[in-house]
């Protein structure tokens, strides 16, 4: 397809320079003539062409830029589990203090560990768990079995401690 301006070129100088008399020279002439308007042709080519291919080849870096920022933007569920287990352990040890303290130092405390797990959740996951989180929706009022003697209010603040727990093993179950 290339060698199509090449032989319309040579066609056109062949007619314009005369009938056959003195071949050899419109002979050579054609030559020229079709060297000449190959060059040109190439040169507009090499001037277009290079223009398409960059903005064809920036439209694919930029989609290949899209599907590598997605692909980073996946949260990495292990190192999540990994936070929320963290933050549970956190937890369990509040909990377990709930029975040895009583007070607004205690409440103090879990209000900390609590905001501490929902920030993690809003800015990590989502606010969805946030607020499943602090939701009580789908807990039973039970009571703790075993350890220490409490008093209606640490056992109160160990069980919601407990549902708080709870709600993280859920969110690290749906991780895995």
């Amino acid at each position: 397809m290339a060698f199509v301006p090449l032989i319309v070129a040579a066609i056109a100088a062949w007619y314009f320079l005369g009938d056959a008399s003195g071949g050899i020279v419109r002979f050579f002439g054609t030559i020229g003539a079709t060297a000449c308007l190959a060059v040109l042709f190439f040169a507009i080519r090499m001037l277009t062409i290079p223009a398409k291919m960059h903005a064809e080849s920036m439209q694919t870096i930029a989609i290949l830029e899209t599907k590598l920022s997605a692909l980073s933007a996946v949260p990495d569920k292990k190192q999540q589990r990994l936070d929320l287990a963290r933050l549970a352990e956190i937890g369990r040890e509040v909990r377990r203090r709930c029975a040895q303290i009583d007070g607004d130092e205690l409440d103090a405390e879990i209000n900390v560990w609590a905001n501490e797990v929902v920030q993690y959740l809003k800015t990590e996951m989502d606010d969805s768990f946030a607020f499943r989180f602090r939701s009580n929706s789908g807990f039973m009022a039970v009571d703790l079995v075993g350890g220490p003697p409490m008093t209606s209010h640490q056992r109160d603040r160990a069980i919601w401690v407990n549902n708080r727990l709870t709600r993280i093993e859920e969110f690290m179950a749906q991780l895995a």
